[in-house]
């Protein structure tokens, strides 16, 4: 699934190639609301995303630090405009919670992991950038 998502992601970007993109993913996690990073799908998009020349950033309600790729987890929410994608890989209760108005800011957004509820994401579809979802007909 994350090579999928890492198809996905590049086919939607205007470039279709991740070369100085920066990029965001919710949840590195192995799933959601869990605190173990270990055989996470995130590690594998992350690493595809970095060799590809992407920079990466990561949230995760459930750890700081993610030791598998040795790279700090942000704690606060950050300014989604300030991305060129939004990757929400894990699908942690915060997520499914947090005001949709937070997401709105976001100039691609890419559920990965059926995270939105389908009313969310037609919210998001009415007033917002581009909404991809995967899993979802």
């Amino acid at each position: 699934m994350p090579l999928h998502t890492l198809n996905r992601l590049k086919k939607n970007l205007k470039s279709q190639n991740l070369k100085g993109k920066k990029i965001i993913i919710f949840g590195v996690t192995y799933r959601q609301d869990v605190k173990d990073s270990r055989y996470s799908a995130s590690e594998i998009l992350a690493n595809h995303i970095i060799k590809e020349g992407g920079e990466i950033l990561c949230h995760d309600p459930y750890i700081n630090y993610w030791d598998e790729m040795d790279l700090e987890v942000l704690e606060d929410y950050p300014d989604l405009s300030d991305f060129d994608a939004v990757v929400l890989a894990v699908g942690h209760t915060e997520y499914k919670k947090k005001e949709i108005n937070y997401w709105h800011k976001a100039d691609l957004l890419l559920d990965a992991n059926m995270v939105l509820s389908p009313e969310q994401i037609n919210k998001l579809k009415r007033h917002s950038g581009k909404i991809i979802s995967i899993g979802r007909g």
